[in-house]
């Protein structure tokens, strides 16, 4: 079940759900695609991103570049987002030694929340956040609707799958062994 993003009354959800759609148009339009359905960004270069880290430091799509990268993006308040957590760390595991980068991106408004998930569940590898949330330019120009998402990022920054398979289902690990050498 994919978990809707939080929202204090549908008027304010409703508004914020406008503006996505009303921003992602807009750069559609300025980079020349229309008509595009949701996860028609396969083949497209990955829009950059700053996310930063525990310690507050940033990280741009040029931090990873000549790997691949499976960006993970949650919340801490979005349950199916925690259950796969197990998963993902597995698959961390299983792939230490092939070239790609696992990047969990949150994004929780509440700093604090998140450092005391990563800490209380020792999560490994990239831990990041958005320091703007939800309101990131980034997740505008991916279509972020609902949490939890995954992307794979070619080497070269192309996005390979817009919507991969959640870490839950086998078909992801299939994915990545398909593509990643």
């Amino acid at each position: 079940m994919i978990s809707i993003l939080p929202k204090s009354n549908d008027k304010d959800f409703l508004v914020f759900a406008n503006e996505r759609i009303e921003n992602q148009v807009k750069y559609f339009e300025e980079v020349g695609i229309q008509n595009l359905s949701l996860f028609e960004l396969n083949g497209l270069k990955c829009p950059d991103f700053n996310f930063i880290d525990i310690k507050g430091t940033t990280f741009k799509l040029n931090n990873f570049e000549n790997k691949y990268l499976l960006i993970d993006i949650w919340a801490t308040w979005c349950a199916p987002c925690i259950d796969d957590l197990k998963y993902l760390e597995e698959i961390k595991q299983n792939f230490k030694e092939k070239p790609i980068e696992f990047i969990s991106v949150s994004i929780d408004d509440k700093i604090e929340n998140w450092k005391k998930n990563i800490n209380e569940r020792n999560l490994i590898g990239f831990q990041l956040l958005s320091p703007k949330a939800r309101d990131d330019v980034f997740f505008e120009q991916i279509k972020l609707i609902t949490v939890p998402r995954y992307l794979l990022i070619s080497p070269e920054g192309i996005i390979v799958n817009s919507n991969t398979p959640r870490p839950s289902s086998p078909e992801l690990v299939k994915l990545l062994d398909s593509v990643v050498k």
